[in-house]
């Protein structure tokens, strides 16, 4: 809301009471600061896989978050807007049942139809056992999408919780699975 209501860019990514509560590690600390502090301006993100390729790559508002927040917010002030946006995707303990609910809602709202590109991160401890998993839903969900749909960035609830920022442009391209940020999210204070 910050983001596309005020202009202002947030960052989805490690949180206080967690991450900090303990170590950062696998290189996040690094990529934490040097996002912070301006020293990195433009970046990659690779995802582990690709369900849609699209025509060309994406180019896009990063936009989204934890996916169970997001569907909280439809039909209130707060709604996400999704039109022309690169929409990052991610949730914690969450059952693939629920997940896809949550994702037929976001559809079913218009939420999915307008956008540039779909880029998920990690859905930790969403796995259960089920007949069908997170991967199986999110194909179906997006087997006819026009538009790239990237998985598995190490962004979200997940050991690797790399700094994400929302409210920049970027870059998504389905051929490579690469999420590439192509403004600075912050300037540098030197």
């Amino acid at each position: 809301w910050m983001s596309q209501s005020c202009g202002v860019v947030a960052f989805h990514g490690p949180m206080v009471a967690v991450e900090f509560a303990g170590e950062l590690g696998g290189g996040v600390s690094g990529h934490f600061w040097d996002a912070l502090t301006g020293k990195r301006s433009l970046w990659r993100i690779k995802g582990t896989g690709v369900l849609r390729c699209g025509d060309f790559p994406a180019r896009g508002m990063v936009a989204g978050g934890c996916l169970s927040v997001l569907v909280t917010t439809l039909g209130t002030p707060y709604e996400i807007d999704t039109a022309g946006k690169i929409v990052f995707l991610e949730d914690v303990a969450e059952r693939p049942y629920r997940l896809e609910r949550m994702l037929t809602h976001l559809s079913m709202a218009g939420k999915l139809e307008d956008v540039a590109g779909v880029v998920t991160g990690s859905f930790n401890e969403c796995e259960t056992g089920a007949e069908r998993d997170v991967v199986d839903v999110l194909a179906d969900v997006f087997r006819n999408a026009p538009y790239p749909v990237v998985t598995g960035l190490p962004c979200g609830h997940a050991t690797a919780n790399t700094l994400l920022p929302i409210g920049i442009q970027a870059e998504l391209d389905g051929r490579s699975g690469e999420l590439r940020l192509v403004e600075p999210a912050t300037e540098s204070a030197s």
